[in-house]
């Protein structure tokens, strides 16, 4: 397994987000990724795209959105977007991943990094064994 730097066109030609919609919260509309502001972020180095491969297939990609808190005046990385094909998942791909998003903020002076974890899921549970901390709680309210 290869984890490394790719494009936002790498996962969108792939076709992997498809299966990302597994994550798509219920009583929301229908998911429409939206590409082309990907590509600009990407354009503007304020989004970061990683992938991971194996045998030059793409069976994980995580995005790593850096900006500086409005709060703190600080670079912090966040995921914006984290997935690992369900077959792969033990593979340990999803670690290697995250291992690269924290690699990849330091490199870019981020103080730390924030990882959205959608509720139930094994991300949940994996997180606090690596040390991160349950800070907040994010709620949503449909209108």
């Amino acid at each position: 397994m290869e984890i490394r730097p790719c494009t936002v066109s790498d996962i969108y030609e792939s076709g992997i987000a498809a299966d990302y919609f597994e994550y798509a919260i219920d009583g929301m509309d229908t998911p429409e990724v939206q590409w082309l502001r990907y590509e600009a972020l990407a354009a503007g180095g304020m989004l970061y795209p990683v992938g991971a491969f194996k045998d030059d297939k793409l069976i994980g990609f995580v995005f790593v959105l850096l900006t500086t808190s409005l709060h703190y005046g600080v670079p912090i990385a966040s995921t914006e977007s984290f997935f690992v094909l369900k077959e792969h998942r033990s593979t340990g791909a999803g670690l290697q991943l995250l291992v690269a998003v924290e690699r990849l903020a330091k490199e870019q002076g981020a103080s730390g990094v924030m990882v959205m974890a959608p509720e139930g899921k094994e991300l949940v549970q994996i997180l606090p064994q690596l040390g991160y901390k349950d800070t907040h709680r994010l709620f949503l309210k449909l209108i």
